[in-house]
């Protein structure tokens, strides 16, 4: 049980880093490109051949993530109210 429960906080923290980090990247990406003169980029996604392990891997992270982020959404919404501290 105890793996059970290590590989699920692994997966909602994933769910939280992986598109965090992605939407860096992105970012970085925009600005990069919209303070250089042109305003534009000629991206080449297969320079080292990365591109087919990209193009399976990616989509692999993006499913845990989507895990992830329905068992956050489980959990929030399966919690019990809190109850009024006692006096």
């Amino acid at each position: 049980m105890i793996i059970k429960d290590k590989v699920e906080t692994a997966i909602k923290l994933w769910s939280i880093i992986y598109p965090l980090g992605m939407t860096v990247i992105l970012y970085a990406t925009f600005l990069m490109i919209f303070f250089s003169n042109g305003q534009y980029a000629i991206v080449s996604v297969n320079d080292y051949g990365e591109g087919f392990l990209e193009f399976v891997t990616i989509p692999i992270a993006l499913m845990f993530a989507g895990v992830g982020n329905m068992m956050l959404i489980r959990e929030l919404f399966n919690e019990k109210p809190m109850s009024p501290p006692h006096s």
